[in-house]
């Protein structure tokens, strides 16, 4: 019988960042987790609200590409779970995720506050090849301001996660998706989503790459179908030193087809060091390349930047209070 337990656990962070040479995109980011967990006997319950205050100029580029100024946006997520066993090996995975997003005086450059509602239940069952089979059904809602966009959306797909050594797991997403819009727009209907990935881990190397396509929310006021590329390589050269080369590229549309932003691009390279000067500090510096392309531009841009980045986060056991009952 499994011991009853509530834990509660704080964390604030902070990113202060600086551009060599593209000043106008230095930037003080703050986020803070807030996360819960009851266990009882069968029953595992959490609750996680996490919030962002960033700026538009960084973190719009990926999602977006509407960076032409400086605004301020604001994200919060509410996210409520329950995990159920049924046995050892098999299980019950209900998720409620809410999602809002605002923008600071940001409609003049096409950025609209949005809600983003879903709700996901899988059965996760174990096989005996070291493997994790789980089935999902996801129902979710997005809202736009101001352009009256909403949207519903519904998927099936089944996921395959396996460690094919003791260092290495792969996974295999496959799902099926339809999606209705309200009267004043129209768009793809139906689609695939999939996730292709592998990671490995040595004594002091971790890579990882991953080939997809999944549906996400954005400020352009519009649900789209991104198509992404990643790898990522990171080693620890010293017990505070440690070593990454991140490379992304997407492709992604709006499923939407009233608003603009077709058939946009972006790719980005990073590599760098990551200094932990103490438990709580930390120092990241580095070269950042990012390409963005899009229908609706007249000209692909580009940055060229060195990037250094003070990062303010305290170690998860720091602000961890756990009772055991």
């Amino acid at each position: 019988m499994q011991t009853e337990k509530t834990e509660i656990n704080i964390v604030p962070r902070a990113i202060f960042s600086k551009y060599s040479g593209e000043k106008n995109l230095d930037s003080n980011d703050y986020f803070l987790n807030l996360s819960s967990l009851l266990i009882t006997e069968k029953t595992y319950w959490r609750f996680n609200v996490n919030y962002v205050r960033d700026t538009s100029l960084v973190s719009e580029l990926e999602d977006t590409g509407l960076v032409q100024t400086r605004k301020t946006r604001e994200k919060i997520m509410l996210i409520p779970s329950l995990i159920y066993e049924f046995s050892d090996r098999t299980n019950l995975k209900a998720t409620f995720n809410f999602l809002r997003v605002e923008y600071m005086d940001a409609g003049t450059i096409g950025l609209v506050d949005y809600n983003h509602k879903t709700t996901d239940i899988a059965v996760v069952t174990e096989t005996g090849d070291k493997g994790e089979l789980s089935v999902s059904l996801n129902v979710s809602q997005f809202e736009a301001a101001d352009v009256s966009n909403q949207s519903d959306h519904v998927s099936l797909s089944a996921m395959y996660r396996r460690s094919l050594t003791d260092s290495m797991e792969s996974e295999v997403l496959f799902g099926v998706r339809e999606s209705d819009f309200d009267s004043k727009q129209y768009g793809d209907k139906n689609g695939i989503l999939f996730r292709l990935g592998i990671n490995k881990e040595y004594e002091q190397t971790t890579w990882k790459v991953e080939l997809s396509r999944m549906i996400n929310p954005v400020g352009s006021g519009s649900m789209v179908e991104r198509d992404r590329v990643s790898a990522n390589v990171s080693r620890s050269m010293t017990d505070k030193l440690k070593s990454s080369i991140r490379v992304s590229l997407l492709k992604q549309k709006n499923l939407a087809k009233n608003l603009a932003n077709e058939g946009r691009r972006y790719s980005q390279f990073d590599v760098g060091l990551h200094w932990q000067v103490t438990d709580y500090w930390s120092m990241r510096g580095g070269y950042r390349y990012r390409y963005n392309e899009s229908g609706w531009m007249l000209n692909a841009v580009d940055s060229n930047a060195l990037v250094f980045e003070f990062i303010y986060f305290p170690p998860e056991k720091l602000s961890r209070h756990t009772i055991n009952n």
